[in-house]
């Protein structure tokens, strides 16, 4: 069952840009960065605003997915991730009705979390996650 939304995911070129944007400008404090993807090939910061989160996500790797994302779309909202309370479960049951997962789930930023592929959710990629406690 999805609880709320865990976050926005934003593609960035330039991390450090991004944040300083963020920070002088907006005024808010984005959280040192880390490194995460499946290969080690982003750069992320979470920004808190209120009670939702933003993360800010720049590739290191110019062949990666979310390198490719930013050659054809440029930088932008690039998913919106639901906190679920059982990430197994409520993949099985979104694959019942038809949805397809891009991969397994996997530990991300936040918990144990999962992609559902944009033609089966009318064309916005979703990202699911189970957070650790």
């Amino acid at each position: 069952m999805i609880k709320q939304i865990s976050h926005l995911g934003l593609a960035v070129k330039n991390l450090e840009e991004t944040m300083d944007f963020y920070r002088s400008i907006l005024g808010l404090e984005p959280a040192d960065p880390i490194i995460g993807g499946n290969e080690g090939d982003l750069r992320v910061s979470l920004v808190k605003v209120g009670d939702a989160t933003l993360e800010l996500i720049q590739p290191l790797n110019e062949n990666s997915v979310m390198a490719k994302f930013l050659e054809k779309r440029g930088e932008g909202i690039h998913h919106v991730c639901f906190e679920v309370d059982d990430i197994d479960a409520d993949l099985e049951r979104m694959k019942s009705k038809g949805l397809e997962s891009i991969g397994t789930p996997k530990p991300g930023a936040e918990g144990m979390s999962v992609f559902l592929h944009p033609k089966g959710t009318k064309g916005v990629l979703m990202e699911l996650v189970q957070k650790s406690e």
